[in-house]
């Protein structure tokens, strides 16, 4: 009958007979350690050779590092974070120099304008005392009852002389 080995479906040497079928591998009749290898190996030879004809020279082993990548991308973020924080306050101190100039410009014409109403109020009031001066002396030289004062002659009383009819 058959031996033991052969009912696993385990092909040895020591077998009597033929196989009934051709193994698919050439690996058949090699131990699992030593076929593990060997595909391995296989697969790698595989990949070398897939890298060859695609131009890529990464193999299954070939492990790239990335912290130095990680490092440069984050150093690269504070840099563009630093720019646009300095861009920024730069141009809030524009802008508030803008601001404050337009103060300094707008309380400058505040006074100005200031200034201005109160020169006009002072020639104002100028031209009013001058027309009032201008009509008591109107007044005065037309001989009107209220001008009718007499000054007194020079070197004379200033008592009012009485009136004898």
């Amino acid at each position: 009958m058959t031996s033991p080995q052969q009912s696993e479906g385990h092909d040895s040497a020591s077998s009597a007979g033929p196989p009934s079928a051709p193994q698919s591998t050439p690996f058949g009749s090699t131990p699992n350690a030593e076929r593990y290898l060997l595909e391995a190996d296989n697969l790698r030879r595989r990949q070398l050779r897939s890298a060859l004809l695609h131009g890529s020279s990464r193999t299954w082993r070939d492990r790239r590092r990335i912290w130095p990548a990680v490092v440069a991308g984050v150093i690269l973020v504070a840099i563009i974070s630093a720019a646009i924080a300095v861009t920024g306050t730069f141009q809030n101190y524009r802008r508030e120099q803008r601001e404050e100039q337009r103060e300094r410009e707008e309380e400058q014409r505040q006074r100005e304008e200031e200034q201005q109403q109160r020169d006009e109020e002072f020639e104002q009031q100028r031209r009013e005392q001058e027309e009032q001066r201008d009509l008591q002396e109107e007044t005065a030289g037309t001989g009107g009852e209220a001008a009718a004062i007499p000054e007194p002659p020079p070197g004379g009383s200033t008592l009012p002389l009485p009136n004898i009819p």
